[in-house]
């Protein structure tokens, strides 16, 4: 009991950090375990693409406006080029910098594969209304003439040891793989539809990922941070304040 109320004050704590300092999918859809994927590819880079996001000084983040990227734009990417990446996740983030409020989509592929998804995504009528109504303020993408992020721990956080850093970004995929799954379980497409607003679509995303965050506190602790304790034997964490 005390281990597993351990391991939730340490991922409050990071979670706290990373959120304010901070292919469509079935459920039934499958992740290939690491020695199955190719991913020593002396061609493969990490890339991004950064959603900068409207915030408000005098308000709360809205995170729900990170649902409508995530699944009408990067999901049929997934789709599209699911054979061509080996790695990616998502990064959400909200903080009184420079960056701000940005939702990213990160991903481990060739710079030819990163040209084909930056033009996707400029082509995307979905990001042009957003930019146009100002709740998308900027998209941010990487110069695929200039890769520099090689190798399976280069956007790893630094502090932590190499063996963590090689093996993270296998966790926060599956991480991102589950929560891009439920937001395709909770939007009902039916309720969407061409003709439907900008306004209308961000409210109907912000229904979804208010259901989302109550699948998380009701059934998060068990199902994903008591599991995942599990796997690593219910041992104590160190926990710096």
């Amino acid at each position: 009991m005390l281990k597993s109320a351990a391991l939730f004050l340490l991922v409050v704590i990071f979670l706290g950090a990373c959120a304010y300092q901070q292919p469509k999918l079935s459920s039934d859809s499958v992740v290939s375990s690491p020695q199955s994927m190719d991913v020593k590819g002396e061609a493969d880079y990490w890339w991004y693409a950064r959603f900068e996001m409207d915030w408000s000084d005098d308000n709360e983040p809205d995170f729900s406006k990170n649902l409508i990227i995530a699944h009408e734009v990067i999901s049929p990417l997934l789709d599209r080029y699911a054979d061509n990446i080996s790695l990616w996740r998502f990064h959400r983030r909200a903080a009184h910098d420079a960056a701000g409020h940005q939702f990213s989509f990160i991903f481990y592929s060739t710079p030819d594969i990163a040209q084909a998804i930056y033009d996707d995504i400029d082509h995307s009528v979905l990001v042009d209304g957003l930019l146009a109504t100002g709740d998308l303020l900027a998209v941010k993408l990487d110069n695929v003439n200039e890769p520099k992020r090689a190798g399976i721990s280069a956007t790893s956080d630094k502090k932590w040891s190499m063996t963590i850093q090689k093996s993270w970004p296998y966790f926060i995929m599956g991480v991102s793989v589950m929560w891009l799954d439920l937001v395709a379980q909770e939007v009902d497409d039916k309720a969407l539809s061409s003709n439907t607003g900008i306004k209308e679509r961000l409210d109907y995303y912000r229904k979804v990922n208010d259901r989302i965050t109550a699948l998380w506190n009701k059934e998060g602790r068990h199902a994903l941070l008591h599991h995942i304790n599990g796997i690593f034997g219910y041992e104590p964490l160190e926990i710096r304040f």
